[in-house]
């Protein structure tokens, strides 16, 4: 209780001096030089990037808008688009815009994607370190349903297995560092749990993942030192436009099941966007050495549960508040004959939670903020039984929490120059029983 009231004294005293804020409203209509009304026009606000469409009759409205000056731009196919500079009080501002004949020649349109990430103050394909980029596109079509299944068709990187002691571990390998120095991050916070310094890679389901940033080499200057061999920064879905809804379910050999649940929408006139994902995905593993175990298989079986979201919200023109979570759970337990009238079996049960929240606020002088405060838990129980005897073997239980705050700094000078710095600190509790 102490150290969350002293998160929230902290941000209030550097950033939180929000005060009531002017809103306004915008409306208009759409037509052609005749004034005939055109309907499915794009109408886009910038810098905050309110996105509509007109109706049947032309018309378009932005309600609930930050008081100030926009760009307002409008395009249709066909059309020459439209761009002029408005602005907004608190009465309601009603134009009357008018697209020009068609357009017979269609420009020149550069398409590129914008990989600044929400939650971070620093561009990663920016670092001196050499950075892979696997978009949500390429994740869809390589079809994967797990991490670990994205990043083995990753060059200068191997897949490495631990099921030693009970263990499920599908670690990850990179520039001749083994598991331990590779750091696994989630919107810029690193993951935690971990056995025989292997992290779990099968545990994330990529059905939520907007891209994947490898960042291969040396980046303890960057995440500290547990990156030394590099580090894998997997960014969720975030920025919704309109709301959407997804149902899948995918059925395969091994009885392989994987059902996702998906949504995400806008919401208070586009300032904020919400996304949830909740994901379950079951196995029954395989037997690639029958003739010693008779019962049993090498790669286990298992059955995991995710829910995660993502919230964010712009407070001012200039202050964004932002929160996600996570919470992860996977099941196994296999049972095993040798051949030796004795059959052992084993069960490992994996549960984290990670709770993290971000305010993000840009003073006058160019200078941006980022205060960001994350909370992970991890627990493992693993145990192998005598299944005659009902007798214990060996039972472990690892528990790990921990806190972390930073407060981070970004000033550009100009596009090609800007300093980032910052401080945090963090408080990790582990209890190991075994």
């Amino acid at each position: 209780m102490f150290k969350l009231s002293a998160i929230i004294f902290f941000l209030a005293f550097f950033h939180l001096n929000v005060t009531a804020q002017d809103y306004g409203s915008l409306k208009g209509t759409v037509s052609d030089e005749q004034g005939k009304a055109l309907r499915g026009a794009t109408i886009r606000l910038e810098p905050d990037g309110h996105t509509t469409e007109t109706d049947a009759k032309g018309n378009f409205v932005f309600n609930k808008i930050f008081a100030g000056s926009y760009s307002i731009t409008v395009t249709m196919v066909g059309k020459a688009s439209y761009q002029n500079n408005i602005k907004i009080g608190i009465a309601a501002n009603n134009l009357i815009i008018k697209l020009s004949g068609d357009e017979l020649e269609l420009n020149e349109v550069a398409v590129s994607e914008n990989r600044a990430a929400p939650d971070n103050l620093m561009k990663l394909e920016r670092s001196a370190m050499p950075v892979t980029v696997i978009s949500r596109r390429t994740i869809e079509l390589m079809g994967s349903r797990r991490l670990d299944e994205v990043l083995k068709e990753q060059t200068g990187i191997a897949i490495v297995n631990n099921i030693g002691g009970g263990a499920r571990s599908v670690g990850v390998q990179m520039q001749g560092f083994s598991s331990e120095y590779v750091m696994i991050l989630i919107d810029g916070q690193p993951m935690v749990g971990r056995n025989s310094g292997n992290f779990d890679l099968s545990r994330i389901s990529v059905s939520n993942i907007e891209r994947i940033e490898i960042i291969k080499g040396a980046s303890s200057c960057l995440f500290g030192s547990e990156a030394l061999g590099g580090a894998i920064n997997i960014v969720t879905r975030y920025g919704a436009l309109q709301p959407q809804a997804l149902i899948a379910a995918n059925y395969g050999s091994l009885n392989i099941a994987d059902i996702t649940l998906e949504g995400e929408t806008p919401f208070a006139s586009q300032r904020g966007s919400a996304n949830i994902s909740a994901n379950y995905y079951r196995t029954d593993g395989f037997n690639t050495n029958p003739k010693y175990i008779q019962q049993g298989t090498t790669a286990p079986p298992y059955d995991n549960y995710a829910l995660q979201g993502r919230l964010r919200y712009r407070l001012t023109p200039t202050s964004t508040l932002g929160f996600s979570g996570r919470y992860g759970l996977r099941k196994s337990f296999m049972a095993k004959d040798f051949g030796l009238g004795i059959i052992s079996g084993d069960s490992q049960d994996e549960q984290d939670l990670n709770l993290s929240a971000t305010f993000d606020h840009n003073f006058n002088s160019g200078l941006r903020s980022m205060s960001r405060y994350y909370f992970t838990n991890f627990r493992s129980d693993q145990s192998v039984d005598w299944q005659q005897t009902n007798s214990s073997i060996t039972k472990d239980v690892f528990v790990k929490n921990l806190h972390r705050f930073e407060q981070q700094f970004a000033y550009g000078i100009s596009d090609e120059l800007k300093f980032t710095g910052g401080l945090g600190g963090s408080i990790e509790t582990m209890n190991d029983v075994s």
